[in-house]
């Protein structure tokens, strides 16, 4: 899932359209939150795709914030505490494998119903209740006695937590100031 940001009124091909991934996305929409609150509340929706956005004088004022953390080596600071944080982040027993870095054979159950069988637990990690396997898999019961490599965690039994998969880059944020600057306000679609 991807988020694009559409100008309203461009003034240059810069400004037409901006477009980040939800990886990217997010902890660009936070570090915006957390630098421009006064600007950044005049749109509610910042990880939807429902067209809320900025008018041109909201997109400039936090082009101009934005750029003025990026000068002073505030954004640098933050990208920098950003992927120590990521880095740090212990990593956790395979959520599909149970840790043990082979599938499970398949239960016969449909995605739909294996659905169910998600959860998150208080940190927000996914946990799982019963037999996560969809009905499809070209795995069978004999294929785990030959040690059918689990596909999450690729074998190894743990995998990075879900917070681990998002970065932020100070390249991101500047291209995302000249968008600012040449949009005419904005639309996140």
């Amino acid at each position: 899932m991807g988020f694009d940001i559409i100008g309203c009124r461009p003034s240059s091909e810069v400004g037409k359209y901006f477009c980040n991934d939800v990886w990217n996305w997010r902890p660009l929409a936070h570090y915006c939150y957390e630098i421009a609150p006064d600007i950044t509340k005049h749109c509610r929706e910042w990880h939807t795709n429902d067209g809320d956005g900025l008018d041109a004088d909201q997109a400039l004022a936090l082009a101009a914030r934005l750029d003025a953390e990026v000068r002073a080596g505030c954004t640098e600071q933050h990208a920098r505490r950003h992927e120590s944080v990521r880095e740090m982040m212990p990593t956790k027993p395979c959520w599909l494998c149970g840790g043990t870095g082979t599938r499970k054979p398949p239960s016969g159950r449909g995605i739909a119903e294996a659905s169910d069988a998600l959860d998150f637990d208080s940190n927000g990690e996914i946990v799982i209740r019963g037999n996560l396997i969809d009905k499809n898999c070209p795995i069978g019961p004999g294929d785990m006695k030959t040690g059918v490599k689990c596909n999450a965690c690729r074998g190894e039994g743990f995998t990075r937590p879900f917070a681990a998969h998002y970065p932020f880059t100070v390249e991101n944020v500047r291209n995302f100031v000249a968008f600012l600057r040449e949009c005419g306000g904005f639309q996140i679609g």
